[in-house]
């Protein structure tokens, strides 16, 4: 469905004002944008909520997962793309950030990235991309030794890799060849 003249204009105010603030660094007002534009027009969340989540792993890792939570419960409630996609976010967004900020990860938002992604493989079939079985692998990986468990990671990672030389993804495969248990 294409968006109405009205929410295209609305995305593209609501996409400058954000801008904006982030690039004044005011994450936090970037994020108020988020929620006033929400409040009033609830059914942007659907466009610009991932957007939102994305500033809130950086930001406010507290109000990270129940935000989450909600796009999968309700704005993505039938929607098995976007919710893999939330999952992948939360799993290399958070370890890439935490690492940047030199603070250990938020273990409830990993736990619950781990959830995610545990769930939306399990709905995988063969119509599945190879490309995103990968990718979920990968990040199923991470995610398993920032919770300390290395031996189920090495078996996703090991996956990932195979996954990687069948669709001769070199890149892929130096990251996974450089992965560190």
């Amino acid at each position: 469905m294409l968006p109405t003249d009205d929410e295209t204009d609305l995305l593209s105010a609501l996409d400058v004002s954000v801008t904006q603030k982030t690039n004044c660094k005011d994450t936090a007002g970037a994020i108020e944008l988020y929620e006033a534009a929400f409040r009033k027009h609830p059914a942007l969340i659907q466009k610009r909520g991932l957007d939102k989540l994305g500033l809130l792993i950086q930001h406010d890792t507290n109000r990270a997962k129940p935000f989450a939570e909600n796009l999968i419960r309700h704005a993505f409630s039938d929607n098995q793309p976007k919710k893999t996609l939330i999952g992948l976010m939360i799993a290399n967004d958070e370890i890439n950030i935490s690492r940047m900020q030199g603070r250990a990860t938020d273990r409830d938002l990993i736990v619950f990235a781990y959830d995610v992604l545990t769930e939306q493989h399990l709905l995988f079939d063969e119509k599945t991309s190879p490309h995103l079985h990968m990718y979920v692998d990968a990040s199923l990986a991470r995610l398993l030794v920032d919770l300390g468990r290395t031996d189920d990671a090495r078996i996703h990672r090991d996956t990932a890799r195979q996954r990687a030389l069948k669709l001769n993804d070199t890149h892929m495969i130096k990251i996974l060849d450089d992965f560190e248990f």
